[in-house]
């Protein structure tokens, strides 16, 4: 019940009690989702709770939904992310002006950043070679003998529904476990 209630509180800038209204289709459906949750808890035969800690759930919940909703306000405040005003119209905002040096110089300094991340052509030849402590290796094999195709990569020698390739891995021959992120 408690998930259905954070949708208010994900929504609403402020306090959940302070911010504007949710549409009524919105609070609807939620509402009705927790009316059709806690019935189905008390009546239906593999389940049934009881009334009672049907009204302690909700009680919990709600409780929940509250200490949840304060906490993202400090965590918004810690952070630095405070909500700022609400915007009630729909005018839209003008775009600030640029001089066509300006545009120039950001796109050149858009391009520099670009090129510094470019991976050099010998960090992108590599092989990478899979080892593995399965014991099911067949199983998850591309047609080869050991897993991924006797350790390679993306190599296709006669997949059934691939196309043979005559492509030989060259290059540096890199290992990893199947668990290691490197």
């Amino acid at each position: 019940m408690v998930t259905e209630l954070m949708i208010f509180s994900v929504r609403a800038p402020r306090f959940v009690l302070l911010s504007p209204p949710p549409s009524m289709y919105l609070a609807g459906s939620v509402l009705l989702t927790l009316i059709l949750g806690g019935l189905l808890a008390g009546l239906l035969q593999m389940w049934t709770v009881p009334g009672g800690d049907i009204g302690w759930i909700i009680l919990f919940n709600v409780a929940s939904f509250l200490v949840v909703d304060l906490m993202k306000l400090q965590f918004r405040k810690m952070i630095g992310e405070e909500p700022g005003d609400v915007i009630l119209s729909d005018d839209l905002l003008t775009p600030t002006t640029r001089t066509e040096t300006q545009k120039t110089v950001e796109k050149g300094e858009r391009y520099r950043t670009h090129r510094e991340s470019i991976v050099s052509i010998a960090d992108r030849n590599h092989v990478v070679e899979v080892k593995s402590k399965s014991s099911l290796p067949a199983f998850f094999s591309l047609g080869g003998e050991t897993m991924m195709d006797n350790g390679y990569v993306n190599v296709r020698k006669g997949v059934a529904g691939l196309a043979a390739s005559s492509v030989v891995p060259t290059g540096t021959r890199r290992t990893k476990q199947v668990s290691s992120p490197y």
